[in-house]
């Protein structure tokens, strides 16, 4: 999750080869002072007649992405974000479609896009939902969902997620010991064991019970699990990576003490609410996401077949307004975002690139806000 609202048409620019006119001009021209120049960036082939240009350029600090993407196992989607139904720049004047609840705000729109339901604030997280659906069907897949930023939206749903920390593991009760020298652990266990004679009483009994043995049981398992590759311990990022590649190893082979068929995880890399000093701020976050997903990646591919079953993708509160404010760019709406995986349809950009980036374009409202094409869902 890139909070704060990605200026990600930093990220993703339309570089030559262009149908009709110059759009690498256009957007410098748009962009001003927050434009990439077209010699820093990293040049991507598009297939022909799929977006306005054959030729995109990615932003310089993203190479590793850049091989992943000329491998097949990337892509990108372009002019993503929170939708409910498609609507054009007329129909938005004339308020004759919905749009999504406090639109450009930031906790609402946090919220829709971790739900992908924006006409309902109360809707539960998107991949809590998936997991609650695989849960719960006849033949059920064993899941879980893990969260290693906290408490997230996205992962609200039936089924708690497992709460990690990005350094320590599982977060357990440092007081419980399930041994007879424990202070904690027997005395709770020992409570949680007596059947209440209440229908509440007994679930929250129950759930304690369970909470303390899975995260002394998790904790053990990711004290113990070890990776091979490099992982940057000053990026908070790349320290939730790894924990999320510790995880995965786990959760493979016929003896896995996770016994998992399908998870799903979120990592969060803050600091994208550029208003201002947006290409600085901007580079630093790109090194970082490189770095840390090739460190990843990296890691996955070790086990033969794995990075088949993998998918990454990015999403954020918004995009950001293609105007430049004259230090930084403000709150927007559409975006574009990043899908990897061995498995993924790599080598293109899904979705429509815009394009017109001037205030003449079909999907474009004032001060270079942009409509979403491409929904969250």
């Amino acid at each position: 999750y890139l909070k704060g609202g990605a200026d990600t048409f930093n990220l993703l620019v339309p570089h030559s080869d262009c149908t009709g006119k110059d759009m690498n001009d256009e957007y410098q021209t748009v962009r001003a002072e927050v434009a990439m120049s077209k010699n820093q960036l990293l040049q991507i082939d598009v297939p022909a007649g799929t977006q306005p240009c054959t030729k995109f350029g990615l932003h310089p600090d993203l190479d590793y992405l850049e091989e992943l993407y000329e491998d097949g196992d990337g892509s990108f989607i372009s002019n993503i974000g929170n939708l409910i139904e498609p609507i054009t720049v007329a129909e938005y004047k004339a308020k004759t479609k919905q749009i999504p609840l406090g639109l450009v705000a930031h906790n609402t729109q946090v919220e829709h896009s971790q739900s992908v339901h924006p006409q309902a604030g109360d809707a539960k997280g998107v991949l809590g939902r998936i997991v609650g659906a695989l849960t719960s069907q006849t033949d059920p897949y064993k899941t879980k969902s893990y969260s290693i930023t906290g408490s997230m939206k996205i992962v609200e749903g039936p089924n708690p997620a497992e709460i990690i920390s990005a350094k320590s593991g599982a977060v357990r009760l440092q007081a419980f010991d399930s041994q007879a020298n424990g202070r904690l652990g027997a005395p709770l266990l020992n409570m949680s064991s007596i059947e209440s004679s209440t229908i509440f009483s007994e679930t929250w009994s129950g759930l304690l019970e369970s909470s303390l043995e899975n995260t002394e049981s998790l904790g053990a398992d990711l004290d113990a699990a070890t990776v091979t590759e490099t992982f940057d311990e000053e990026s908070n990022l790349c320290n939730m990576l790894k924990q999320v590649a510790k995880i995965i190893s786990l959760s493979q082979g016929d003896d896995s003490p996770l016994d998992s068929e399908r998870d799903v995880f979120v990592v969060n890399l803050g600091g994208f609410d550029a208003h201002s000093d947006l290409i600085e701020d901007f580079s630093a976050n790109m090194r970082d996401l490189n770095g840390c997903v090739e460190s990843f990646v990296k890691e996955i591919k070790r086990t033969p077949g794995l990075w088949d079953g993998v998918a990454i993708t990015t999403l954020s509160d918004f995009g950001r307004t293609i105007t430049s404010n004259g230090i930084g760019t403000d709150h927007g709406w559409g975006g574009n975002h990043i899908l990897l995986g061995g498995s993924v349809s790599g080598g293109k950009i899904h979705g429509d690139y815009p394009d017109d980036l001037t205030e003449a374009g079909p999907q474009m409202l004032s001060r270079g806000r942009l409509i979403p094409t491409t929904p969250w869902e």
